[in-house]
C-alpha cells in the first residue's frame, strides 16, 4: 500500500497489553482515539481468553501479533505498547517485519 509520508489515517493502533499474566486493561485507553482511527487491542497468548502452553519467547510473541495482523487483514499497523515484557516485542517488530 503506497502512501505519502506523515499519511497513517488509515493506519490502525493496535495495544499491546504488559504481561504476561496482566489482562488487558486498555479499554478506556482505546475509547480516548476510536473515533479517529480503528484500534485492536491484542491480547497476548496466555492472557485473557486465549490458553499457553510452552515457553513464553519474545520471538513467539512477534509471531503471534503477525498472525493477528494477517487475521485481521492488515499490512501495517501503529503499535502502542506499554510495560517492559510488551515494549520489547513492539519494539522489534519493526526490524523483524520491516514491510509491515
Amino acid at each position: 500500500m503506497d502512501r505519502e509520508p506523515g499519511d497513517f489515517a488509515e493506519v490502525p493502533v493496535v495495544m499491546v497489553h504488559g504481561g504476561p499474566g496482566v489482562p488487558d486493561h486498555l479499554a478506556p485507553v482505546a475509547g480516548v482515539i476510536d473515533d479517529l482511527r480503528l484500534v485492536r487491542r491484542y491480547d497476548q497468548r496466555g492472557t485473557g481468553g486465549s490458553c499457553w502452553e510452552g515457553e513464553h519467547t519474545i520471538a513467539r510473541h512477534l509471531d503471534d501479533l503477525a498472525l493477528s495482523l494477517d487475521a485481521w487483514g492488515h499490512d501495517q499497523a501503529v503499535l502502542k505498547d506499554e510495560e517492559f515484557e510488551s515494549g520489547p516485542a513492539a519494539a522489534r517488530t519493526g526490524p523483524a517485519r520491516p514491510s509491515r
